[in-house]
C-alpha cells in the first residue's frame, strides 16, 4: 500500500479513535475506497455494509457475485466485549473494536482479490505440496 494510502487509512481511524467513536459504515466504505484506488484495484469491491448476520459465526464475508463485503458489527462487539470486559475491570473496548474491525476489512479484502484472480480448483493444493 502507497504511503499515503496509510496516512489516509490512520487519519480516519485517529479521528474515530479521537472522539471514542466506532468505526461505522462511511469510514469502512472509505478505507476500502482508499486502499484499492491507491493500489489499482478499482472495482474490486463495490460496496461495503453491515449487516446482522445472527446465523453465522464469522465477522465478515465477501461475496464474490455481487462483490460487496458484509460485516457483523454486532458480533464484533459481543467477541470483544466478552474477551476484554469483566465486571472487576472497565476496559474502554471501542479501540479494540476498531482494531478488530480494521483487521477484519483488511482480511475480506484479501479475500476479494484472491477470489477475482483466475486458478485451477486445486492450484493451492499443488503449490503447498511441491
Amino acid at each position: 500500500m502507497e504511503n499515503n494510502a496509510m496516512f489516509d487509512v490512520f487519519s480516519i481511524l485517529y479521528d474515530y479513535s479521537i472522539k471514542n467513536l466506532l468505526l461505522d459504515e462511511v469510514a469502512v466504505r472509505e478505507i476500502v475506497e482508499i486502499y484499492l484506488r491507491d493500489n489499482g484495484l478499482s472495482g474490486l469491491v463495490r460496496h461495503v455494509c453491515f449487516n446482522d448476520m445472527s446465523d453465522s459465526k464469522t465477522f465478515g464475508y465477501y461475496d464474490g457475485a455481487t462483490r460487496i463485503i458484509y460485516f457483523d458489527l454486532n458480533l464484533i462487539k459481543k467477541i470483544v466485549y466478552n474477551r476484554h470486559y469483566s465486571d472487576r475491570f472497565y476496559v474502554n473496548c471501542i479501540n479494540l473494536i476498531n482494531q478488530e474491525i480494521i483487521i477484519n476489512v483488511f482480511h475480506e479484502m484479501n479475500h476479494a482479490f484472491r477470489f477475482s484472480l483466475s486458478h485451477d480448483r486445486f492450484d493451492i493444493l499443488l503449490t503447498l505440496t511441491v
